[in-house]
């Protein structure tokens, strides 16, 4: 049927042409008189309307992805920006945790510049323990020196008095 009524309609268009009813009621020229003047430069040339329809043609592949960006751009205008009174609220709790955050590394500084000092405390104690020590060990090692010493004098000495005893008792 519509093929029917393209035949009905060419026809009409064909006899308009022949019979010299090129002009329209307001004084303008038909479609098809329109893509002749529009034909008579070459298809490949700049500036053609023909070119211009060919690459019209071939740009009615996007019309599906603009169709469906177009809402998507809508929302997107459509938003009010965000008041000056909401931003400001949020720029001053941004600064107040700011500070809040800033008083806190402060209080962290300071703890840990307290447990340094208490650390090199703390180590100086620890060399001045281990100084002492060794000169505790240097002692002992000098007095178990002079007790074996002693040790072995009193036993030199004590065996004398024995064997003196022992003489004194053979000989009266």
């Amino acid at each position: 049927m519509e093929k029917a009524s393209q035949e009905i309609g060419g026809r009409e268009i064909a006899e308009r042409e022949t019979s010299g009813e090129n002009a329209t009621p307001e004084g303008r020229k038909p479609i098809r008189e329109l893509s002749r003047s529009a034909a008579s430069p070459q298809p490949g040339e700049k500036g053609s309307l023909l070119s211009m329809w060919e690459i019209l043609l071939q740009l009615r592949v996007l019309l599906p992805y603009l169709s469906r960006l177009v809402p998507l751009l809508d929302r997107g205008l459509i938003k009010s920006p965000p008041e000056l009174s909401e931003i400001r609220k949020t720029l001053a709790e941004m600064q107040a945790s700011l500070r809040d955050w800033g008083s806190r590394a402060k209080i962290q500084a300071d703890q840990l510049d307290r447990i340094e000092a208490e650390i090199s405390q703390l180590l100086a104690e620890n060399e001045r323990h281990a100084k002492q020590s060794r000169e505790l060990a240097e002692g002992m090692r000098a007095l178990s020196s002079r007790l074996l010493l002693l040790t072995a004098i009193l036993s030199v000495l004590l065996a004398a008095l024995i064997l003196l005893q022992i003489l004194r008792w053979v000989h009266p």
